[in-house]
Formats: C-alpha cells, structure tokens, sequence
C-alpha cells in the first residue's frame, strides 16, 4: 500500500506493532509452555519469556513484515530465554553461587536471536533460500 501523500509503503508502518505483539505473545506462551514442562510454571519464566519474545521481534520489526515469521521468533526468543535461565541459575543454586542472567539473556541474547531472524528473512526476501519454499508474501 502507497500513501498518496508521502509516497511511501505504509505497510511496515502498521504492520510492526502487529508483529511485536505476536512476538511477545508467542514468547509468553512457549516460554510457559517450556517452564511447565521443566518444573511447573514458574510466573518469571512468563514474564520474562514475553520479554524476550518482544525483545527479538523487536531487534529484527524493521526487516520482519510477516505476522507468522514474528511468531516464530517470538517463540524462539521466549523457549530460549526460559531454557538458558533455568538451567544457568539451578546450576548456579546447587553449588551456592548468586547468578543473575536477566541482563544478559534476556536482553543481550535475545537482541543477537532478533538479528538472526532478521537476517534469514532477509535472505529469503532476497531469494538466497537453498531450495526452501519461499514463505515470504509481503510487498517490501
């Protein structure tokens, strides 16, 4: 879609914080999913599995313009996150050291997660995609 006025395609505007949401959505959810399966929901691992689904989403919202691809790198960010967290801090716990891993992971990891992401939907907007069906749809 081209704005008449400004001339340019207003398609990323508007569809950026659609894919934000979806990213942190889908980062809530499979980060509570992951946590339920470890050791019962922990409220943390939610909280911070929506953080980290927003944080790689949002690192990669200017290239990414496909809802779906937002949802996986959410969900990505958000399984990552609850993973590394939990098993960093109980190995931390059984030998009595004080680890916190919020600031790196969640949001130092999480970033390079976006940058990742963003450069494989690069690439397949590019057609780099080594026989991979293109997924990619969007009028960028």
């Amino acid at each position: 879609m081209i704005d008449g006025k400004i001339r340019y395609s207003s398609y990323n505007v508007y569809t950026n914080p659609l894919c934000l949401y979806l990213g942190m959505v889908g980062g809530g959810v499979f980060g509570a999913g992951i946590s339920c399966l470890g050791n019962g929901l922990i409220v943390r691992d939610l909280t911070h599995g929506m953080l980290a689904g927003a944080i790689a989403t949002g690192a990669s919202a200017h290239f990414i313009t496909a809802p779906v691809y937002a949802l996986v790198a959410g969900s990505a960010g958000g399984i990552l996150q609850v993973l590394i967290q939990n098993c960093f801090e109980s190995i931390a716990a059984r030998k009595g050291w004080m680890v916190s891993t919020i600031s790196w992971t969640l949001f130092g990891f999480q970033g390079i997660v976006g940058g990742a992401f963003a450069t494989g939907w690069k690439a397949l907007r590019a057609g780099n995609t080594n026989n991979i069906t293109n997924i990619t749809n969007s009028p960028l």
